[in-house]
Formats: structure tokens, C-alpha cells, sequence
């Protein structure tokens, strides 16, 4: 089961809810997107690591996943080619407690490639916040494009065809059995 969080449909109209983290830039581009006619385009300022592209923090801005269940999250990114990059996300609970952090760091091709990392959610619900696409290399000035994120229930990233480019404000998880689960919000994008 897919659900778009912050997808393409995201870029397509504003960047609500993510936000430069440090020194970087971040605006929506038309030239190179991965799905849809708009990404993100972030610039580092090459004053530090960890600069890149950051939603907004908070637990208002979190998707609610299910308990002990195995989760991927991915995006596309558009990185140097053979620069490292890092996808993040932080799980809270509902009452704001941190519970973990789920993240993984790739090498850049200079193409879009889609950056997954999966994990297993805690014990009690949790509410996955602050994803983040950052640079992992100190004092370097860079450009790179992010667009297509997406939170798949399963072991691995499932297709994603852009075809939600544009996406609710607040959609429901659909159980296994076509029931929905009340209550569950999965779309990240506050526009």
C-alpha cells in the first residue's frame, strides 16, 4: 500500500511545509522535475554538513503509521554524481515523545534516483515528522532536485507513477482489505 506524503503535488503549487535546513536555499524549479512540472531545487551554501531541504518540525505535520509494522519511505533525488546525500525521518509519538529515527545515506548520480529506507515503527502508533534530504559533505556548494516522496506499508518502495501529483491535504490508509482507518493522515503538504 502507497501513500503519497509531500509528493510531486507538493511542489506543483508551494513548497508548505519544507523549509532550507542551515544554510541552504530552497525554491520551487520548472527545469528538472522527476514527476510533475515542479521539484524542489535546494542550493547549499557550503557552510557545513547536513544542509538540504527539511519539512516543517512538528508534530502537526506528521503522517500517522501503523504500530510494529515495516515501513519504506523514499524520494527521488537529483545529486552530484558520487557526492553522499542522507534521506530522514524522525518517528514521535502523538504526545510528542521521540521514539526514533529512520535514515539511510546514498551517492548521487547526477540523475534522478529514488532513495529508500525502510523500518519497522515502534510499539504504539507514531507519527513519522521532519523528513529531510540533506548533503553529507562539508563545505561544498551544491544544487540538487528532490520531488516524489512517497510512504509505502511494506518491505519495499512500491511503484510510484506520479499520478497523484496532486494529492488531498489529508487522505486515509486503506487497510489490506479495502477498509479505511479513521483518522490517519498521510499527506504531509499544508498548502
Amino acid at each position: 500500500m502507497s501513500i503519497a506524503i509531500a509528493a510531486g503535488g507538493a511542489y506543483e503549487t508551494t513548497l508548505v511545509p519544507w523549509v532550507a535546513q542551515n544554510s541552504a536555499t530552497v525554491t520551487r524549479d520548472s527545469t528538472n522535475p522527476c514527476w510533475g512540472s515542479w521539484a524542489a531545487k535546494v542550493v547549499t551554501g557550503g557552510a557545513g554538513d547536513f544542509e538540504g531541504l527539511s519539512s516543517t518540525s512538528g508534530i502537526t505535520t506528521g503522517a500517522t503509521i501503523l504500530a510494529s509494522t515495516q515501513h519504506t519511505l523514499s524520494v527521488y533525488v537529483d545529486f552530484p554524481s558520487g557526492e553522499d546525500f542522507t534521506v530522514f525521518g524522525a518517528q514521535y509519538t502523538a504526545a510528542g515523545a521521540h521514539v526514533a529515527n529512520v535514515q539511510d545515506t546514498f551517492t548521487g548520480t547526477d540523475d534522478y534516483q529514488r532513495a529508500a529506507v525502510t523500518f519497522t515503527s515502534g510499539a504504539t502508533g507514531v507519527r513519522l515528522v521532519d523528513l529531510r534530504v540533506m548533503s553529507r559533505v562539508v563545505a561544498a556548494s551544491r544544487t540538487f532536485f528532490v520531488d516524489g516522496w512517497q510512504l509505502d506499508q511494506a518491505a519495499t518502495a512500491q511503484t510510484y507513477d506520479g499520478t497523484d501529483a496532486v494529492v488531498a491535504m489529508v487522505a486515509p490508509i486503506m487497510a489490506g482489505n479495502g477498509v479505511r482507518q479513521p483518522g490517519v493522515a498521510c499527506i504531509l503538504s499544508r498548502a
